[in-house]
């Protein structure tokens, strides 16, 4: 056919199918081919500037047609995710192409994979993160081919594409197609597939109930402050335990709030006597079997200046303080505290700040969206010793992450959010679609409470027992049972990733010399 001799055609293509492929369409399998048509690119193209430009469109298309909602939120940062995320993702290619021109075809396929996971590991664990087009999580709309997640995590998955791709590429640049290069692709396909259906679950506790709350409070006109619908903080709350009073009955163990839903900086210092914290306190206390798992947003002042954190802000007045986007568990005998800890680059916390904290004052950062860190992970521990980890949205995407909370215990992971700052697009679907591979990954029923959005439980496997629908006030039921086994990526998070990043270093030191000494 005439269109495939054409470059830009093939970078059409290239982009199309990763976004098709994306979990919206659950047409999975055609990210198998997806990086097919760039690498015949770079086999026609001699110019690198050429190359590089052809290959930045396609993984431009595939940014913008699967990311475009970030608009919704906001406009700069959806422009800069997409051109600075299509960027990064040259990179890989860039190493490629020199690493062929050093050792060759064969070498420089290997190398692929290899420079693509160490990207993509790259891309989960610096502070300008934005992973939510690793590889891998495509498949949360086919998660019966992943099983064996709980070994490998989302970049087995990564791998699992790149190697299906490599091997189509060989078999197409060989005019005669022998059977070991046709057999190759089809076992690396059907074997991982195999594996999936012969795994089976850990041994589960006994069954308990959830209920999971979806408020539904319009996130631009009603939730905040000075918004043109505001509904009043403690109306919201009201609303919420409502909700839960109406829905809990005697065998319910959980009851989850989504994030921010106790609204407006309460005082660390001050919880034991905060208003609408002993409104949650009252509800516990006339239900002392339920464990309350809710949002809550902090504020903590430094009166001692000899005792200020590294992070820190100033108010207009000269007081130094932090907010916290935190997660707050209330029961019968006390209640504790997670503070989020993973933060959307730009909206929630300036990267780098040690380095780049001089832009806070030319800015005046400190007047909104800067949250610290806790430095370790919680779980949350009920009086018969069962435990959940307490995640909050942005967090609920990084396996490695979640692992640590796992890793300190928890039988259950409990993801709240609030995802209607994307309107009625595929953000919200994907968000909670990547909730079903930390299922797998570390076989534990998950819970998600969303402001607005979909809320779900997800068993053990990633299918979902239960969901809401988009933009409606809602309650969910449903039995969960604890886990306590480690899965092998619990213990082990993004192995794969780090393995392929000293790989990655030893390739491009080995072409660079190679290079070196061909020259003279």
């Amino acid at each position: 056919m005439k269109l495939f001799k054409n470059n830009l055609f093939l970078v059409l293509l290239s982009g199309l199918l990763f976004y098709f492929g994306w979990p919206s369409f659950a047409s999975t399998f055609l990210l198998f081919f997806a990086f097919v048509p760039l690498f015949i690119i770079e086999n026609r193209i001699e110019s690198n500037k050429s190359y590089w430009l052809h290959v930045w469109l396609a993984m431009f298309i595939w940014n913008a047609s699967c990311t475009w909602w970030i608009y919704y939120a906001t406009a700069g940062g959806m422009v800069m995710a997409v051109i600075a995320n299509s960027l990064l993702m040259t990179v890989p290619f860039g190493l490629y192409r020199f690493t062929k021109r050093s050792y060759g075809q064969r070498a420089a396929n290997l190398s692929f994979v290899i420079y693509w996971l160490a990207f993509e590991y790259f891309h989960l664990n610096w502070d300008l993160s934005w992973p939510w087009l690793t590889l891998g999580n495509a498949f949360s709309a086919s998660t019966w081919m992943i099983q064996w997640y709980e070994y490998t995590g989302v970049l087995g998955g990564t791998l699992w594409l790149l190697v299906l791709n490599v091997w189509i590429f060989d078999v197409l640049r060989h005019e005669t197609v022998k059977r070991i290069r046709f057999t190759a692709p089809v076992l690396t396909f059907v074997i991982p597939v195999l594996i999936s259906w012969s795994i089976d679950l850990p041994e589960m506790g006994a069954e308990e109930e959830v209920v999971v709350l979806q408020p539904n409070i319009d996130p631009y006109n009603a939730k905040f402050e000075g918004s043109e619908d505001y509904m009043p903080y403690e109306d919201q709350l009201k609303l919420m335990l409502q909700q839960a009073s109406e829905s809990i009955t005697p065998q319910t163990k959980y009851v989850l709030a989504p994030e921010t839903a106790i609204q407006g900086n309460h005082q660390i210092s001050n919880l034991k006597n905060d208003r609408m914290v002993w409104m949650v306190r009252e509800f516990v206390q006339k239900h002392p079997h339920v464990n309350y798992l809710t949002g809550i947003e902090l504020i903590e002042w430094y009166r001692d200046e000899s005792k200020l954190p590294e992070q820190f802000r100033t108010s207009r007045n000269g007081h130094k303080y932090n907010t916290f986007n935190a997660a707050m568990y209330l029961n019968a005998v006390g209640d504790s505290i997670y503070k989020k800890s993973k933060f959307v680059p730009g909206a929630e916390q300036l990267p780098y700040p040690k380095v780049l904290g001089f832009v806070l004052k030319i800015i005046n950062f400190d007047q909104y969206g800067m949250y610290v860190p806790q430095k370790e992970r919680t779980a949350f521990y009920t009086q018969d010793s069962i435990a959940f980890a307490p995640i909050i949205c942005y967090e609920s995407i990084f396996g490695d992450f979640v692992a640590e909370h796992v890793r300190n215990g928890a039988n259950y992971l409990f993801i709240i959010t609030n995802d209607g700052w994307w309107a009625d697009t595929d953000g919200h679907r994907q968000h909670n679609m990547y909730a079903k591979l930390r299922a797998i990954e570390f076989r534990r029923y998950v819970a998600r409470s969303a402001n607005t959005g979909i809320s779900s439980v997800i068993d053990p496997k990633g299918n979902t027992i239960v969901d809401s629908k988009w933009w409606t006030r809602d309650v969910l039921s449903a039995k969960i049972r604890p886990i306590k086994t480690l899965t092998y990526y619990a213990q082990q998070g993004d192995y794969i990733g780090r393995i392929a990043a000293f790989m990655a270093i030893g390739f491009m030191v080995s072409a660079f010399v190679r290079k070196r000494i061909n020259r003279k």
